[in-house]
Order: structure tokens, then sequence, then C-alpha cells
């Protein structure tokens, strides 16, 4: 009979061979799924189960205030633009003041550039902010704070400077608040209707 050392040899080379196999057998499965891969493809992680797509939350549609908010922003931009254009080509009629704006800002800009005054440097507008909008009146109505800084500003003419104290709503060589309103016109635009100069004051949020 064998004696007990021998058994326990054969049970070593038995589970050696059978490790063997199962290796054999995984590098076999290994480089048939490689195969089918293609040559020199490496494993990614699209391979592996990937978790179910997680839905957007909805975007809230902007309420019709905060929707005006930002269209009476846009218009008091291109008012400045406007402005700065007119008196830059010296055209009192100049056609993007009706576009942004309407009655007394438009005559007061079209009066000063048409008694031969021309802008030095430019006032800069710091901030603006609408503090107020009423979609109810009728028509719809707003009104605006803003910060101008004009410390590098004058008005000028051939005879020298002109001495006014305030150029529209710009006081020359200060920087102050103006107190700006809006109005919602027929065409579905907001214009600035009026526009006037606040020294050493605040505004609602704005101050300078």
């Amino acid at each position: 009979m064998p004696g007990p050392g021998r058994n326990a040899r054969g049970n070593a080379w038995f589970a050696a061979g059978f490790a063997v196999l199962i290796g054999a057998a995984a590098i076999l499965a290994y480089a048939t799924w490689a195969a089918a891969r293609g040559p020199g493809a490496p494993p990614d992680l699209a391979d592996l189960p990937q978790p179910p797509p997680q839905s957007a939350a909805p975007s809230r549609a902007p309420s019709a205030e905060e929707q005006a908010t930002a269209e009476i922003l846009a218009a008091h931009e291109g008012f400045r633009r406007a402005v700065a254009a007119a008196w830059r080509a010296g055209a009192p009629d100049h056609p993007d003041l009706a576009e942004f704006a309407d009655g007394e800002v438009v005559t007061a800009t079209a009066g000063l550039i048409g008694g031969g005054f021309r802008w030095v440097g430019e006032p800069r507008v710091v901030a603006a902010e609408v503090i107020r909008v009423d979609l109810a009146a009728e028509p719809p109505i707003a009104e605006l704070a803003v910060c101008v800084d004009a410390t590098g500003f004058s008005l000028e003419s051939d005879a020298g400077p002109a001495g006014f104290p305030v150029v529209g709503d710009v006081v020359p060589g200060q920087r102050h608040s103006i107190s700006t309103h809006a109005r919602l016109f027929a065409d579905g635009r907001w214009r600035i209707v009026e526009s006037l100069a606040r020294q050493n004051a605040e505004i609602g949020d704005v101050s300078c």
C-alpha cells in the first residue's frame, strides 16, 4: 500500500494540475473576447453595465417681469450707445435715438447737438438696475437706477468749454446717480422716456 507521504504528494500534483487547467481556460476565454473586439483594443468602461441616465430638471421659463426687466436693461444700454453715436456723428436726428428713446430725452440731446456742441471724453455707466416694473399700468412703465462716472467728460464748443452744469442727464466731471424711466410702446419695444441727473444721491440699490 502507498504510504501517507505518497498520497499527499499525489494530491498536491492533482491540485497543481487542476489550477493550470483553470488558468488556461481563463486565458483562452480572454483571448476569444479580445479577438472579437479587434486587435489592440483595450478593455474600457463601455463594456461595463452603465447606470440608467438621469433626466435633467426642466428649466423654468422666465416670468413676465423678469422678461421685461431684461428688455428694459437692453433698451437702456441701446439708449446710451445711441446718444454717444449721435454726439460722435454730430447728428441730432440719428436714427438710433428713436429706436431706443422717445420724448424729452431725444429732444434735449438733439438740441445740444444741433447747437454745435461736442463731447470731450465720454461718460461711463458704472451700474444700471431696474428697481420698479409696473406691467399693469397703461402703458406699462419702469424705473431704473443708474450710476454714471463722468469725471473724464465735458462739453465744449468752438468758443471753449460750454459750462453747462448738466448735459442731458449727465453732470460733467462728476460721478453721480441718474433716475431713468422707461415705457412700453405699442410696437412691443421698451424705450427710455425720461432721465434725470441726481447729484450726491442714492437711488434704489445703486449707489454712486
